[in-house]
């Protein structure tokens, strides 16, 4: 009454399968609803299991097969099953007693999985073969029109190269025009020179001529740019272009190989006398005055001469050889040619010889600082130094400072020096100022690329910050013609200086670009009149006048002057009716080692005692 119990009986053999044990194992299962419920809800198939209440309800309701069970018709087992539509299949299973008696059946129906899966297989595999048909055409129609267009475009582009190769011929002279000259001046540039001069040098050689080739440099250029602009320099180089061409003879080639940098072939020139009248030509044809913002301005060059074949046999030598005759003429003042001689060699060979000898002097105590006195001409009495940098070499000896100052400017070896001759200043102010003498300032010369390549102001700061210096006792002296090459950057630099409390001196003033407004801009406490003017002061009026006039001028700018190269008594008396306030030169004192510099220390601090004491007396006989 309470469900169905499902049981079997197994009977139990040996396990060699040669016969039966005599015992059973039972097996009984009581299935309550809830468990056939639990069947139903987690069978995969849609299975009902019906109670057989009633016979003749279950005969009524049951299907064929299962009408034959029980009615007591049991030929076909208790399995089966039959159709139940065209699309589906109904399966069923017989319960029975101990008796035999039916009990309950199962039943279950399914779709005909078999017959839909191949219907649908078919018409999928038709529908893919329609659509691979379908692509397949659309497919070659598009690769049909691309050839279309590939054979098209493939047209145009042919006829497009032969166009092009046609034009190639009419603009292949013009590309190389573009290639090898200069976009600014229009002039050959190098490429046209290192491809054409070897051509050049190979016929003249077969027709025993000769060449000279001129390298020109402007003097002073960047000075255009820094003060006109670049569109202004631009201007004055296509100048200078048009007048070289003037200059020159239509066998001639002008070229401009760099920025301020011209090269002039001269084939087949005759003789030395032809060359020399042909670089005077040339010179003068630059030198000529050029309006630049409404003021004219006279540019002249240096100018180095090397004549094919004494000098060089090929365009390379030729070139280093010229090169090395143009340094010579700029060290000869600029403004002037200088042909190349063999002695040259050797000189560039000494200079970088004293180059690499000077880069490994530096760090050494090779360089050392002798100490010039600059007095107040009124009193005669110590103002201040000036430090200069000396050299003493191991093998040399002692080595000019006009020989190894100018390799170190251009070096680039200046900015260690300066470096290491500040800080040898900083230090014997701090050992004077331990001694407990009464210190004067010390002045100290600055080179211009001094302020390009490095933080100056910062290096002089923590210098003095070290020695426990007050840096108003360290001055500075910058060239005239340095404030023109990167006046903005260095009026920074020099104003930082000054407020530190240092002094800035204008060096070798009246041989640069001197001018009362530029002057009243400048960050600048005194200026050093030039030794080139102090020279003629006696016998020379317009000596007189220049310095008489830089005196005048500074005092309205409330400027000291420093008279320079001072060698007489006449020189100093006459400087000192003009009001210069100091001097410096051999008629004061040579410069000396700073050992020597105490006892003007000494002296010094004894005069200001004495001046302390009269004024002090002075002061009570007031009182009293």
């Amino acid at each position: 009454a309470d469900g169905l119990l499902a049981f079997s009986a197994v009977e139990i053999r040996r396990s060699d399968k040669s016969g039966a044990t005599g015992a059973v194992m039972f097996f009984a299962r009581f299935l309550r609803a809830d468990e056939i419920e639990r069947v139903r809800q987690t069978s995969r198939l849609p299975a009902n299991l019906t109670v057989i209440a009633e016979r003749p309800a279950a005969q009524a309701t049951g299907p064929r097969n299962l009408q034959s069970w029980l009615s007591g018709s049991t030929g076909e087992g208790p399995l089966d099953a039959a159709a139940s539509g065209p699309d589906s299949v109904m399966g069923y299973a017989l319960v029975s007693d101990v008796g035999g008696r039916p009990l309950a059946y199962f039943t279950t129906e399914h779709e005909r999985d078999v017959g839909q899966l191949g219907r649908r297989t078919t018409w999928g595999l038709m529908g893919t073969l329609a659509a691979l048909m379908i692509a397949s055409a659309c497919a070659l129609l598009a690769m049909m029109l691309r050839l279309r267009r590939s054979w098209a475009e493939h047209a145009a582009l042919q006829s497009e190269h032969r166009h092009v190769l046609s034009d190639l011929d009419q603009n292949q002279n013009r590309l190389a025009h573009l290639i090898e000259h200069d976009e600014l001046t229009e002039l050959p540039n190098r490429r046209y020179l290192d491809a054409r001069l070897p051509q050049l040098l190979s016929r003249l050689q077969a027709q025993r001529q000769s060449l000279a080739l001129l390298h020109i440099d402007i003097d002073n250029f960047k000075n255009v740019n820094d003060a006109s602009g670049h569109g202004q320099g631009d201007a004055v180089l296509k100048i200078i272009a048009r007048r070289l061409c003037t200059a020159t003879s239509a066998q001639d080639v002008v070229l401009r190989i760099s920025g301020d940098e011209f090269v002039v072939i001269a084939p087949d020139i005759e003789g030395a006398t032809a060359t020399r009248k042909l670089a005077d030509r040339l010179l003068t044809a630059i030198r000529g005055p050029v309006s630049l913002g409404g003021l004219p301005l006279a540019l002249p060059a240096s100018m180095g001469i090397a004549v094919y074949p004494q000098d060089g046999s090929d365009g390379e030598t030729l070139l280093k050889h010229a090169d090395i005759a143009l340094h010579e003429a700029k060290q000869r003042g600029r403004d002037c040619f200088a042909v190349f001689a063999s002695d040259m060699n050797v000189q560039v060979n000494e200079h970088l010889a004293l180059e690499q000898a000077l880069r490994r002097a530096i760090d050494s105590d090779q360089i050392y600082v002798e100490y010039q006195p600059v007095v107040d001409l009124q009193t005669g009495l110590l103002a201040s130094f000036e430090a200069l940098a000396r050299w003493r070499h191991p093998e040399l000896g002692m080595v000019s400072p006009g020989r190894f100052i100018p390799v170190a400017e251009k070096s680039g070896l200046i900015v260690a020096m300066t470096e290491r001759v500040v800080r040898q200043v900083i230090a014997q102010l701090s050992e004077w100022q331990r001694a407990g003498l009464l210190l004067a300032p010390v002045a100290v010369n600055v080179a211009p690329i001094q302020f390009e390549r490095t933080e100056f102001p910062n290096f002089v700061h923590a210098a003095a910050l070290e020695y426990d210096i007050d840096p108003r006792w360290i001055s500075f002296e910058v060239t005239e013609s340095a404030w023109m090459q990167n006046s903005s950057k260095h009026v920074v630099m020099i104003d930082t200086l000054r407020h530190e409390g240092s002094r800035i001196y204008i060096d070798d003033f009246g041989t640069g670009f001197s001018n009362l407004s530029y002057l009243k801009t400048l960050p600048v406490d005194a200026v050093k009149i030039d030794q080139s003017f102090i020279r003629g002061i006696e016998t020379d009026a317009s000596d007189e006048a220049i310095v008489s006039g830089i005196i005048a001028m500074s005092r309205q700018l409330n400027l000291l002057t420093v008279a320079e190269g001072i060698e007489t008594a006449g020189q100093a008396q006459l400087l000192r009716r003009m009001g210069c306030r100091y001097g410096q030169g051999y008629h004061f004192a040579k410069p000396m080692a700073a050992e020597k510099c105490q006892a003007l220390l000494e002296q010094l601090a004894a005069v200001q005692r004495v001046t302390e004491t009269m004024t002090m007396r002075a002061f009570k006989k007031v009182a009293t």
